[in-house]
């Protein structure tokens, strides 16, 4: 089963069947358009396969794989406990319901607050612990929402899908535009989640990744009471953001000395901290440069 990661680090690995046969990449997704519950991933063959089905000249085969299917992954392949034959053909006439879509399709769907305001897309699709699937927001508008609450462009908004609400027009959050960027200025959740997709892509968790996801994890409880603390009076002032931005200092700081106690920072090491400086502001990227060097 698929944990831990997201539908864009899935894309393009070779799927590889319980006989050793090569039988494509993912390239897409089947979704239930009211649960938003994925029910399979949609392979395809190599670009010659797909060329000769898009000319007519051989019958047009996506397998549709059932994440129950995947016995395990790594950073080149997927590894499946089936053989090839166990898998339904996707774009046969009746496989895709009239209840389910492709996220390819899903993706050209808006997302609304609870205000009716459009807030973005469904951007990719992230997997957890126990292989449970959410939606992160991306699009033009999303990235202006970022842009005008001064957050990292790099930062994933994920909504797990019991707050979306399939409606006539799309789908819609249950949050207003105001917790929509109260989240997405304040929360460090984000980093903790995308660190363990990162350290997952290779299918293995070092211990030096380990240490390193559980010192943000500690300090983003830390992060979050403060939070709760400042946000009692529905204002956060500028000294209870000086609070918020020290602790994040403080977080990466943290993570770098932790990289540092066997006097060997990996490159493994400096992939999630580099991705966890990116959630940082400006200032913050800038400590990450001050502390760490190019």
């Amino acid at each position: 089963m698929i944990r831990n990661t997201n539908l864009s680090s899935l894309k393009y690995k070779r799927v590889i069947d319980s006989d050793g046969n090569d039988i494509g990449t993912i390239k897409d997704a089947v979704i239930n358009m009211n649960s938003l519950e994925l029910r399979g991933f949609v392979i395809h063959g190599s670009r010659l396969e797909e060329l000769m089905e898009t000319l007519k000249l051989r019958a047009d085969v996506d397998p549709l794989l059932s994440n129950d299917f995947i016995e395990n992954f790594d950073t080149n392949q997927i590894t499946l406990n089936v053989n090839k034959e166990k898998l339904s053909n996707a774009m046969a006439q009746g496989e895709i319901k009239e209840d389910e879509i492709l996220f390819s399709q899903l993706r050209k769907i808006p997302v609304f607050s609870k205000q009716n305001r459009k807030v973005g897309i469904f951007s990719d699709i992230f997997f957890d612990s126990q292989g449970l699937s959410s939606y992160s927001l991306g699009g033009q508008v999303f990235q202006k929402i970022l842009c005008d609450n001064n957050c990292s462009k790099t930062l994933n908004y994920v909504v797990n899908s019991s707050l979306l609400t399939k409606t006539n027009a799309g789908y819609e959050i249950n949050r207003d535009i105001h917790d929509l960027e109260k989240h997405m200025k304040l929360n460090l959740t984000n980093a903790v989640r995308d660190i363990l997709i990162e350290s997952e892509k290779d299918g293995i968790i070092t211990e030096d990744e380990k240490n390193l996801i559980s010192a943000v994890k500690i300090d983003v409880i830390n992060y979050q009471h403060a939070i709760n603390l400042a946000q009692e009076d529905n204002i956060i002032t500028k000294e209870e953001q000086m609070v918020l931005d020290s602790i994040k200092t403080q977080i990466l700081e943290n993570v770098i000395s932790v990289a540092k106690k066997d006097d060997n920072i990996t490159d493994e090491e400096i992939l999630l901290i580099r991705k966890l400086a990116s959630y940082m502001s400006n200032r913050k990227e800038e400590l990450f440069w001050n502390i760490f060097g190019p």
